[in-house]
């Protein structure tokens, strides 16, 4: 990036890190215009709302490590961010149990024949790798060496192969190592006889949250630039991506509009992408090379299908979420919006829920109609879980995600940096977001990504290095106080 004034700017997304980018330049009076394919800005952060209830895609809380960004949330909502405190359980074997894991409830739960195992099976594996240490490599490896076979079978393996729809022993071990509580069987069992003096701040207490839904975030953050008279053009697909001499010139895109479809070609002098980098490779003309089209075939997203529900009753239960290990449904995880504010639902005597599930763009769960999804849903509710009542529901949709969860498949690295250098090469071009990076960050990594690349371009030099951001293996969820 040459240290020359930038007189207007080209965002492709406008979820978190697309809209934190553009507000950024917008304070500094540079001139964006933000494109996005869907009807509302947020991306998987937003909160649809239907008939006075207010639903968000999975459940999304806002947590930060980094002051800047709390003070930046905290100025833009004010007296609507509200305290949250989270308990949350695990439904396994058809019972429930306390997440973050705890060991007595763990060890009552199963009883006293299962709890031994978990025990003998952790005294082995401890003695298997001090007498033959070896990398961790694998979430399997991870997990094992910190919980030992039993549990790992009983509350890790199920939950993730759901998640990611490969066998754990091909996901990489810092999956497990960012968001897996910071801890093994031994420290569960010695915090539970000897709790510790201090704790780490966490979100496993409490967290705050917009008590109109997490969507809030983006929508003040959109409001904020359209304020600088600056452009967020919704339902507008990029096509294209042209570019010259190591630089992109423009983009083409394709308006929506009623009936109607509008494309026109829109010149920039930097552009920020936060749109899947798989399709930003296909989407490039000159056609990027054979070899760099076909790493970004290597690299996969896994698809979210959130099952929204209106209950006739005031509450289902008082948890933030419940994540399903029981192999006999098919749920992920669900949450009850009106436990994070009571201000998601229209009517306090009534409910709602937010079902998660997850599968591969096109798969035999994608390709199943609204009403199918919502039949199998109900079954798990009902007969597996027997949370509700059919009786109990009064409206259901679906909503879909295409791309949602990058995949962390052993290897995924390489094919990941031969598209990243291939793309370094245009010297007007950054990438934000979780989707425009291919990593699995939260809320805050993205806006700190979008805020980077919005100074990089007001300084006219690289010096926020986006790579680093989310780099580190630690627990996402800790901050010492």
């Amino acid at each position: 990036m040459k240290n020359k004034p930038c007189k207007n700017v080209v965002v492709m997304g406008a979820g978190p890190a697309g809209l934190s980018a553009a507000y950024q330049l917008s304070k500094n009076d540079i001139k964006v215009k933000v494109f996005e394919a869907q009807n509302q800005v947020g991306g998987i952060s937003k909160t649809i709302v239907k008939n006075g209830f207010r639903f968000d895609l999975g459940g999304h809380r806002w947590f930060t490590k980094i002051d800047e960004l709390d003070k930046l949330v905290k100025k833009l909502l004010g007296r609507q961010l509200i305290e949250v405190y989270r308990t949350s359980r695990i439904f396994f074997d058809g019972r429930y149990f306390d997440y973050p894991i705890k060991i007595s409830n763990v060890l009552k739960g199963l009883g006293f024949w299962k709890s031994t195992k978990v025990v003998l099976s952790y005294l082995l594996v401890r003695i298997k790798y001090r007498l033959n240490p070896k990398p961790l490599k694998t979430f399997e490896d991870w997990t094992i060496a910190n919980f030992g076979y039993v549990l790992y079978s009983y509350f890790f393996k199920t939950y993730t192969e759901k998640l990611w729809g490969i066998p754990c022993r091909q996901i990489g071990a810092q999956w497990a190592a960012q968001r897996i509580k910071g801890l093994s069987l031994s420290s569960a069992i010695r915090n539970a006889l000897i709790p510790a003096k201090s704790k780490p701040k966490t979100l496993i207490d409490k967290f705050l949250y917009p008590k109109f839904g997490i969507g809030r975030i983006c929508e003040r953050l959109a409001e904020e630039i359209k304020k600088h008279n600056n452009q967020i053009a919704l339902m507008t697909t990029v096509k294209q991506v042209n570019h010259k001499n190591g630089k992109i010139i423009s983009v083409i895109v394709e308006e929506k509009t009623g009936g109607a479809i509008k494309t026109r070609e829109i010149a920039a002098d930097q552009f920020i992408s936060s749109i899947p980098l798989t399709q930003l490779i296909r989407i490039l003309t000159s056609a990027a090379p054979q070899a760099i089209i076909d790493a970004s075939k290597k690299l996969t997203y896994r698809a979210l299908i959130t099952v929204h529900i209106i209950i006739d009753r005031p509450q289902i239960t008082s948890d933030t979420w419940v994540y399903i290990h029981d192999s006999a449904a098919g749920l992920g995880r669900l949450h009850e919006p009106k436990n994070w504010s009571k201000y998601m639902v229209a009517n306090q005597n009534q409910s709602s829920l937010v079902c998660e599930l997850w599968c591969q763009e096109n798969d035999e769960v994608w390709r199943k109609n609204d009403s199918q999804l919502i039949k199998l849903v109900m079954k798990d509710l009902t007969e597996v879980m027997n949370f509700i009542t059919i009786e109990d529901v009064v409206d259901a949709f679906v909503v879909r995600t295409s791309k949602a969860y990058p995949v962390y498949k052993i290897g995924y690295q390489k094919p990941l940096k031969i598209i990243q250098e291939y793309l370094s090469r245009f010297e007007n071009l950054q990438l934000v977001g979780r989707y425009g990076t291919y990593k699995y960050n939260n809320m805050d990594h993205s806006i700190l990504g979008g805020l980077w690349a919005a100074k990089n371009i007001i300084l006219g030099k690289r010096i926020y290095d986006l790579e680093q951001i989310n780099a580190d293996l630690e627990y996402h969820e800790e901050k010492q106080n």
